[in-house]
């Protein structure tokens, strides 16, 4: 896998909520040998309906 299908699978994560914008940073800056703020993932908008599952999931624990 090159680094470009790794970004392609973090953005994919980061769509449907299984990887945190943070987490993605931080991956995505190795990766690119830059500092996390710097790849923009920490400021990736969660999608509402997956925002309000994650609630849902953590209320019932």
């Amino acid at each position: 896998m090159d680094r470009f299908e790794l970004l392609a699978a973090l953005e994919e994560g980061l769509e449907n909520g299984r990887i945190t914008p943070q987490t993605a940073a931080f991956i995505a800056a190795e990766i690119l040998g830059v500092e996390a703020y710097e790849t923009g993932y920490q400021e990736w908008e969660v999608p509402s309906s997956l925002a309000e599952e994650s609630d849902l999931a953590l209320a019932a624990d």
